[in-house]
């Protein structure tokens, strides 16, 4: 009795790894801020600094309450959520209060970036 020889099975190859879509957009982002100069301006400027936080505050409810209604209604956009949190932002008093409304509107953009990227625009 004669045995064939039996076929080495070629070795599975793991499928190809995907871009992340995130890759690039933290690529882009680190470039760009390697080539800024870091700024040294305090977080409040102008002749009065509490005016101008009044009025982001100001700013930030207007488009809270805008949100609201477009979301009531259906129509709540991504212009208006991000305008909310840059103004909720700056109606903080100091860089550390505006840090974590900064790192969610930067977490929002880079989602943005993302999406845009997936869906091959």
């Amino acid at each position: 009795m004669t045995t064939t020889p039996t076929k080495k099975a070629a070795p599975r190859r793991a499928p190809a790894r995907k871009a992340d879509p995130y890759d690039s957009a933290f690529a882009d982002l680190k470039s760009r801020i390697s080539v800024t100069k870091a700024l040294d301006l305090p977080f409040r400027g102008g002749m009065d600094p509490e005016k101008g936080r009044r009025h982001f505050a100001e700013q930030a409810a207007y488009w809270r309450s805008f949100n609201e209604g477009r979301e009531d209604s259906g129509r709540l956009g991504l212009d208006g959520v991000l305008l909310e949190d840059l103004y909720l932002a700056l109606s903080t008093r100091t860089s550390d209060e505006a840090a974590p409304f900064l790192l969610n509107l930067a977490a929002r953009i880079v989602q943005i970036v993302k999406s845009d990227a997936e869906a091959g625009k």
